[in-house]
């Protein structure tokens, strides 16, 4: 059973999702949950936002989420480039939670034909367990970075070349004391596609 809220006031989106859960074999009790999120559009394209959560499809209680976002963007850095920042903060709680429950992130993005560059970090505590929703791994810094390269060559011997792109991304994670815990590093230096759609 569930009801569902869209809408917009002027500037303002908000949507709202309530379900309700009966027992099953593998829920061992009946849950009522429920999301709300409330976007407003700033300045000419730019936004702040806020998202909570309560309930546990498990039935524990005490059971919620809530934090804050903005993204600040522009598509006209440097005359016609898009640039974009965009920062969020998240606590949460539980009855059985203890510790760290917050957790945080930073992105800068230059998402242009050419060349589309990002850095992204998080920060999440090692209570941090939201019952809606998921979470990679606990108690880390978490860093990556990529930089495509993505030119378009036109038509290059028998082959209408329409974009070609050289990726490379870079992840690396760290606990949050600082020792490092995995990391990885992937290259495509090779990634053509053609006016037909096919690609190489």
């Amino acid at each position: 059973v569930g009801a569902k809220l869209n809408g917009r006031i002027g500037a303002t989106g908000i949507g709202a999702l309530v379900a309700r859960t009966g027992s099953t074999d593998t829920l061992a009790t009946d849950a009522t949950m429920g999301v709300v999120r409330v976007r407003r559009n700033i300045l000419e394209e730019s936004s702040v936002g806020f998202i909570g959560t309560f309930g546990d499809p498990l039935g524990r209680g005490g059971s919620w989420m809530a934090g804050p976002d903005v993204t600040l963007q522009t598509s006209r850095f440097r005359g016609d480039k898009n640039l974009s920042l965009n920062a969020w903060a998240l606590a949460t709680g539980r009855d059985d939670l203890s510790g760290d429950r917050t957790a945080a992130g930073v992105r800068v993005a230059y998402p242009n034909d050419l060349w589309e560059i990002t850095l992204d970090y998080r920060r999440i505590g090692e209570a941090f367990d939201p019952s809606l929703g998921f979470v990679p791994r606990p108690g880390v810094h978490m860093l990556s970075a990529e930089a495509n390269w993505q030119p378009r060559p036109g038509k290059v011997g028998p082959l209408p070349i329409r974009q070609c792109f050289w990726e490379n991304r870079l992840s690396y994670v760290a606990g949050l004391t600082g020792e490092w815990q995995s990391y990885r590093y992937f290259m495509a230096p090779i990634n053509c596609r053609l006016e037909s759609g096919d690609r190489f």
